[in-house]
């Protein structure tokens, strides 16, 4: 009796199909995000738009469909959860005259501010979304809707947007100034996404420059 006989005279069938089902549960969850741990993981990006105007509210667009939207939830297992991708607005300013830029999320905290030339206060909207949300996001246009003042501006980048990515949308005007702060003027920021100099700049069109820096997770987990 050679080896491989005696090997299925000693395993059951439906042994044999259980060790293949976990093996290629493993291997799918290294290639696409297997649930065998509990959680499926989809392809995500992360778009910031930033300006030093008092923008009221922006809205994402994803080959023409909203992403990121505000106030729309829904509930699993008691747990509350976005179902377009994270919108997140949030005020960078100085809060004192011996630090720098600080990273404040409540509307309410602009009072805490001391705007200058140099140190304005800058409106800072985040679209994350993934794949889990809007499918087939990789290789998409965006479109960004702008309120200010009771008229809304559409900003549209020429280049195509891709999930994996960091991008940073801000106004040409504005680019300078940006690319001017170091990593003591702008901290928290640097140390989370890295100085201007990891961004690469994309281009300009309409008045808008983006710039884009590779995410350290190219993927977003959820529990299942």
């Amino acid at each position: 009796m050679n080896l491989i006989t005696r090997y299925h005279t000693h395993v059951k069938p439906y042994q044999s199909t259980k060790v293949l089902g976990l093996l290629y549960c493993m291997l799918v969850a290294i290639l696409l995000g297997c649930d065998y741990d509990g959680t499926e993981c989809f392809p995500n990006l992360r778009i910031n738009f930033k300006s030093i105007y008092d923008v009221d509210s922006v809205q994402f667009y994803l080959n023409g469909e909203q992403v990121c939207l505000e106030d729309i939830e829904e509930v699993h297992d008691g747990i509350v959860e976005a179902t377009k991708g994270l919108s997140i607005y949030a005020i960078s300013c100085r809060t004192s005259e011996e630090e720098s830029f600080d990273y404040l999320l409540s509307n309410d905290a602009i009072e805490k501010c001391i705007p200058s030339e140099e140190f304005p206060i800058w409106r800072e909207f985040e679209c994350e979304v993934s794949e889990k949300y809007k499918k087939d996001i990789d290789s998409s246009k965006l479109a960004l809707y702008v309120y200010l003042n009771n008229d809304v501006e559409i900003v549209e980048p020429v280049i195509s947007f891709y999930t994996g990515n960091h991008y940073n949308v801000i106004a040409e005007r504005d680019t300078a100034r940006w690319y001017s702060y170091t990593s003591s003027t702008r901290g928290r920021y640097f140390e989370f996404y890295g100085p201007p100099e990891r961004w690469e700049r994309l281009g300009c069109a309409g008045g808008y420059c983006t710039a884009s820096l590779p995410m350290v997770e190219k993927v977003a987990c959820y529990d299942r």
